[in-house]
């Protein structure tokens, strides 16, 4: 069990190649056709669905207490999707929260789970399973998740905004900003900001000692955190995995992150959680949208977090202190605000320069162990049978999710979860038609790493 707060196992998928720091184009997306949107999206479906169109439906219950596919229109879905794709996507909701169904693994399903697929002909937007495996109270579309490692790429936005207005450079060494910690990492005056971003500064990650042990360890759990004890914490498991900018060298590390949140606050002289909130859920209206630093309140986080075992066993993970994410992955929200962040940052809408998203798009082909490129905060979809769509997804004990988009065709998915062992790169698969081998191998170790 690996916490990296990502699931980095995926095996090697056939897919688009793409050159070294290859850069997305942020050129003014066209409107997908119809047939693009209809055709793409789970095309070889089961015959029947709980539901069939996007207007409101009653919720039922199984015989499980949960929640049959479920859908809420009110915040403004503009048309209906082709049946078909709805019908898919509703049996999909139904057949993923079937919890220890014959011939499933507990990475291909979880108690509850939230689905919103925006498009240019419409909007799906449904709930299915249950927020609280006690109470059976059903998973509702306006609940509260932690999104996991999906922070990372609000860590990014409020770093080239600072770029843009002169108060940083992302190449700026790492010993301008932290001298004292730059000091003490290995090779540490050689770190630029940039590569803390793309994961090529080889230093430690701290996610797997201290986020996997707690899932058993209650007091672990819910132990808070401060930055600085994150980074001593990183610095006592050993030297680097390789120098600083190594050619082909690329590692996941959540500690590069806890570090640039050190230096936003720093270059910005407010604390991270301020930045977030006036910089990007204001502007952006991103009411559900917290920033959680210590044990989440019913407030923060709207659901229960579950870990699954393999032997079957079940842990409520729910309190998991999320300062020991901090800017690497403690943010909770709606699945609708995250597609508000999604489209408008795929628009360029939080940033003066074009620049500055290109910079975010600009991907290391040897990200993920070389099997999904890896850019400033996001991931390149398209070796995974998604040319075009970028996003990320998240982990944290109790959650996972994912997110992409792509700005040309108009059309973003969001998928949230409370399980912390559930696959959420799954969910390419509602866009994608990949192999069942590439299905199986995205599975393989997703119990790695909240994200």
């Amino acid at each position: 069990m690996r916490f990296t707060f990502l699931a980095v196992t995926l095996l090697a998928m056939v897919g688009l190649g793409v050159t070294s720091c290859n850069p997305v184009s942020t050129e003014p997306p066209a409107a997908a056709t119809a047939q693009q949107v209809s055709t793409s999206v789970v095309p070889n479906s089961p015959a029947s669905a709980v539901a069939t169109t996007n207007e409101v439906q009653p919720e039922a219950s199984n015989e499980q207490g949960q929640t049959t596919a479920t859908s809420d229109t009110e915040a403004g879905a503009t048309g209906e999707l082709p049946p078909e794709v709805v019908t898919a996507l509703d049996e999909f909701l139904v057949r993923v929260v079937d919890v220890g169904a014959e011939g499933t693994t507990t990475d291909e399903t979880c108690p509850g789970i939230v689905l919103l697929m925006d498009t240019p002909e419409g909007r799906y937007l449904k709930s299915s399973g249950v927020a609280d495996m006690e109470s059976l109270r059903p998973m509702e579309t306006g609940d509260r998740l932690e999104i996991g490692s999906n922070t990372k790429s609000f860590t990014i936005v409020l770093l080239l905004q600072l770029q843009e207005e002169g108060a940083l450079d992302l190449d700026d060494p790492l010993s301008k900003w932290l001298p004292d910690w730059a000091e003490k990492i290995p090779y540490g005056d050689e770190i630029t900001l940039r590569q803390l971003a793309q994961h090529t500064s080889g230093v430690r990650d701290y996610g797997d000692p201290i986020i996997a042990a707690g899932v058993e360890d209650p007091e672990l759990l819910v132990r808070a955190f401060t930055p600085d004890e994150l980074l001593q914490y990183a610095l006592e498991l050993g030297e680097p995995s390789f120098r600083p900018g190594e050619e082909g060298k690329w590692e996941y590390s959540n500690t590069g992150y806890v570090l640039l949140g050190m230096v936003i606050e720093k270059a910005a002289g407010a604390p991270l959680g301020d930045l977030y909130q006036q910089r990007i859920f204001d502007p952006l209206d991103l009411n559900s949208a917290v920033f959680i630093e210590d044990v989440p309140t019913e407030e923060q986080v709207t659901t229960k977090g579950y870990w699954f075992e393999d032997d079957g066993s079940v842990i409520d993970t729910t309190r998991w202190n999320a300062s020991q994410g901090w800017a690497a992955g403690a943010m909770a929200m709606t699945a609708e605000d995250l597609l508000t962040y999604a489209k408008a940052l795929g628009a360029g809408e939080l940033f003066e320069s074009p620049e500055s998203l290109q910079q975010m798009l600009t991907f290391d082909p040897n990200g993920l162990d070389g099997m999904l490129p890896y850019g400033l905060g996001l991931i390149d979809f398209g070796r995974a049978g998604l040319p075009g769509y970028w996003g990320h997804e998240g982990q944290t004990p109790g959650f996972q999710s994912l997110w992409y988009t792509n700005p040309h065709s108009g059309v973003t998915v969001i998928g949230l979860t409370n399980s912390g062992v559930y696959s959420a790169f799954g969910l390419l698969d509602l866009m994608a038609q990949p192999s069942q081998d590439e299905k199986r191998s995205r599975r393989d170790d997703t119990r790695t790493s909240p994200n």
